[in-house]
């Protein structure tokens, strides 16, 4: 009989295996908040006002849903870097593969909510992205997710991350 245990050991300093689950779980659930508030936004966007909840006055969905994008990809970030570690290569390059995962994934999810957002309302592309700053745009900022996704996925390919799984050599290439 196989008996599950709840580990219970205090999570250490640095960020382990075990803290990067946690950060998964956190990094999944701002996401989901993000959804949420990117959906309102591109279907009901005079809703964007409001509050997040019907119980408290504050905070604001667009707020909500601006923290949370960017809770999320922190906590993706200190995920990944956790888990990157078990591949047997330098901190280093864990670290920088993880950024650029990071920059990849949510440059493009940025970009996605802008590109959805012009199909359903392109007269404010040329507005504020967001009520917190003047700047950059909803254009501008789709334009800078694109391309810095598009970096990041380029440079991931060029330095051979594990995400592109591993290097195969060709069966008419000679292995010189």
């Amino acid at each position: 009989m196989v008996r599950a245990t709840l580990d219970r050991r205090p999570l250490r300093g640095g960020i382990g295996p075990r803290s990067s689950r946690i950060y998964g779980v956190i990094a999944l659930y701002a996401f989901f908040l993000w959804v949420y508030g990117a959906a309102i936004a591109v279907f009901e966007p005079s809703r964007l006002g409001e509050p997040l909840t019907r119980v408290f006055t504050t905070p604001r969905t667009d707020s909500s849903a601006t923290v949370a994008f960017i809770v999320s990809g922190l906590f993706y970030l200190l995920g990944a870097i956790g888990q990157a570690g078990k591949n047997g290569i330098s901190k280093r390059k864990n670290v920088l593969d993880s950024l650029l995962r990071t920059a990849m994934i949510y440059g493009f999810l940025g970009w996605l909510y802008i590109a959805g957002n012009s199909l359903v309302h392109p007269a404010t592309l040329t507005k504020p992205l967001s009520h917190l700053v003047s700047i950059p745009t909803e254009s501008q900022f789709g334009l800078g997710c694109f391309v810095a996704s598009g970096l990041a996925c380029l440079l991931l390919s060029i330095l051979g991350s594990p995400l592109f799984g591993p290097r195969r050599v060709r069966a008419n290439e000679s292995k010189t």
